[in-house]
């Protein structure tokens, strides 16, 4: 009987053992599957942490950084417009500056240059928007040119023979053609061809001025107004419209 007992006590004592055994196992396998549920979830909440950091630093960089770097680039092409119609355009942009040239030369009565130093107060990766101060100069040669093109009512012919400097003539003017015509009609008349409406006119402009510039993604816009000394009457426009393509750009 009392054999019979001890068996009980040993069999007992072996399914506890057993059932304490899997029991930590099962706490074990419980606590590793947390242990890497957690290391998971520490792994995206730091991914989180990561991405909301870095949506907060663009939100609070200046325009002129583009992707944490500041987006220095040249820029080469094309324009129609001030100061010789049609133009070669290079510039750079840096920071929040801009250094641009634009012109042509065609004949030594035919060209224009204009250089800009510009400040951006708006830039991204797809628009630059800015002021520029702009200094240039040019000279056309133009056939027959109507009177008040340039702003002015009339034009001088860069003669300095009296009663010929003006186009239209001015009451002078016609006074002094009519008492040349009267004494020597020979000169009037030889006068008159020389000094005739229908033919190439030289005029020439330097100017200084501010204008106002867009970049878009390629396409250049400018428009301002300048004053100076030359043939025509101030202000005077300052206008491009073309395409620069960039080199260095942050993309």
């Amino acid at each position: 009987m009392k054999f019979l007992f001890y068996i009980i006590i040993l069999f007992s004592i072996q399914i506890f053992s057993e059932d304490n055994s899997s029991y930590e196992k099962e706490n074990e396998k419980n606590a590793e599957f947390v242990k890497e549920n957690r290391k998971i979830i520490n792994e995206k909440k730091d991914r989180v942490n990561e991405l909301e950091s870095k949506k907060k630093e663009r939100r609070e960089e200046p325009d002129f950084l583009v992707d944490g770097r500041k987006s220095n680039f040249l820029v080469l092409g094309g324009s129609i417009g001030t100061p010789a119609s049609g133009n070669l355009n290079i510039g750079y942009y840096f920071d929040r500056f801009v250094i641009r040239g634009s012109g042509m030369y065609y004949t030594s009565k035919w060209n224009g240059i204009q250089g800009d130093l510009g400040y951006s107060w708006y830039k991204t990766k797809e628009v630059i928007m800015g002021f520029s101060l702009n200094l240039g100069r040019y000279i056309v040669n133009p056939f027959n040119p109507a009177v008040g093109a340039g702003g002015q009512n009339l034009y001088q012919d860069n003669s300095a023979f009296p009663g010929y400097q003006n186009s239209s003539p001015t009451y002078l003017d016609g006074f002094i053609r009519k008492y040349i015509a009267d004494q020597n009609p020979n000169l009037a008349f030889a006068l008159d061809y020389y000094y005739r409406d229908r033919q190439y006119q030289t005029f020439s402009q330097n100017y200084i001025g501010l204008s106002y510039d867009v970049y878009l993604d390629g396409f250049f816009l400018q428009l301002g107004a300048g004053m100076g000394r030359g043939t025509y009457r101030d202000p005077q426009l300052i206008f491009q419209f073309g395409y620069l393509f960039d080199f260095g750009k942050n993309k």
